[in-house]
């Protein structure tokens, strides 16, 4: 009788226990947020799509002309001498035997036998192509300095329209028609480069009037450009570099 008490109180206080159980499991299940309820539907979320680069169109590019180069007109650039542009005819060409044109370069040397450490002889000059209205030519030897006034060191002026040309060497004694100024250093003659060092820029000029100066004996070179600059129908000139290598 005993045993089947005790049988019986150890299985209610199993009942107990087990009843425990559930109840402990489900007060769990409805505080925890983890724990789907009946009914719910869980939210997936989406899957991370691809970046697909966009193509960016490149910018539109205007082609653009290269600048031209600003080339100075024959004859015009000499600070002295005023030229009317419009009057300029650019058909005077101008060449020299002494001075001959090299291939790919754009300024050749001086001849050492046009300088004083040679002959110091004036250079030939030939020409073609001058206005029919030229009446008389002025040739003339320019030097150029950087940061100087440009200058003449040999000017000769009243040149007949009929001439093409100076012979090498010419001289105030040769039989040339053709009036010598007086120069920049004083004298009425040719005087070639002289500079020991440095690279110096020569000039031949040549330029063509409408008219015959009106200038007295022993006029000079700066006498000469105030008389010339309203007279100058076309011009041509040929550009040389003077040094010497002692």
């Amino acid at each position: 009788m005993n045993q089947k008490i005790l049988w019986g109180v150890t299985a209610v206080a199993a009942l107990l226990m087990i009843g425990g159980a559930v109840l402990f499991v489900r007060q769990g299940v409805q505080q925890s947020p983890s724990i789907i309820k009946e009914g719910e539907v869980l939210a997936v979320a989406p899957a991370p799509q691809p970046v697909v680069p966009v193509p960016v169109a490149a910018p539109s590019v205007t082609p653009v002309a290269p600048t031209p180069k600003t080339v100075e007109s024959q004859g015009i650039s000499l600070d002295e001498v005023a030229v009317d542009i419009s009057r300029i005819a650019g058909t005077l060409k101008v060449t020299s035997p002494d001075i001959p044109a090299i291939p790919h370069q754009e300024i050749p040397r001086y001849p050492l036998d046009l300088t004083c450490y040679r002959k110091s002889r004036a250079p030939g000059l030939v020409w073609q192509g001058a206005p029919g209205t030229t009446k008389s030519y002025i040739v003339a030897l320019e030097r150029r300095v950087p940061g100087e006034k440009a200058g003449w060191t040999w000017v000769l002026y009243n040149i007949p329209a009929d001439k093409s040309s100076v012979p090498s060497g010419v001289n105030p004694a040769s039989n040339y028609e053709a009036v010598w100024a007086v120069n920049m250093y004083g004298n009425p003659v040719y005087t070639g480069p002289c500079e020991p060092k440095g690279v110096f820029l020569y000039v031949l000029r040549l330029f063509a009037l409408d008219q015959v100066l009106d200038v007295p004996a022993g006029a000079t070179w700066s006498d000469i450009v105030p008389l010339m600059k309203d007279h100058v129908v076309d011009a041509a000139e040929i550009r040389a570099q003077h040094y010497n290598r002692m």
